[in-house]
């Protein structure tokens, strides 16, 4: 597969639309990095209904949202976190651990990695523009270089068990 040029995306309805693109197009695996579950885009109906069809499409099937903050912060994103209660052996989210510095520059950015080889990265969730970058493994490859090491000394957020459904 060669890889395909980023494409910039401007305006946060944009952003959703690909976000839910790529998640679509996901067969196994599903990564997430976001300082927070900002409710325009994890919120979205059409994002997390793309999500619950990975989660369900496959046995083997993996989505892993890691957030810098947890607590309250995660109520805005109701509808993910109902999703996430629902199919608790399929999706799973952390927060970054307490004496992860939260202030470096590459925390505060967002992105989507889908089957390890496509990705959706906004530099900065505050700026409404975001790179698409579809059959790009090594693109993908950065993102998750940052995100697993992250994730492994992430813990589990027991706000998202008091949520109610």
């Amino acid at each position: 597969m060669v890889a395909s040029e980023p494409v910039w995306l401007e305006g946060p309805e944009a952003i959703v639309a690909a976000a839910a693109a790529l998640v679509s197009a996901a067969n196994r695996r599903l990564d997430i990095y976001a300082p927070t579950l900002e409710p325009a885009l994890f919120a979205d109906d059409s994002l997390v209904a793309a999500i619950r069809a990975l989660a369900l499409g496959h046995e083997r099937a993996a989505v892993r949202v890691l957030v810098a903050q947890g607590g309250a912060t995660l109520h805005d994103a109701k509808p993910l976190l109902q999703l996430l209660q629902r199919l608790p052996s399929r999706i799973s989210l952390r927060v970054l651990e307490q004496d992860c510095p939260r202030d470096r520059p590459e925390l505060r950015q967002r992105f989507l990695v889908a089957d390890e080889h496509s990705a959706l990265q906004q530099n900065d969730p505050l700026i409404p523009r975001a790179r698409l970058a579809l059959a790009a493994p090594g693109r993908a490859r950065v993102l998750l270089d940052l995100f697993e090491p992250l994730w492994i000394r992430a813990e589990s957020d027991p706000e998202v068990r008091q949520i109610g459904i």
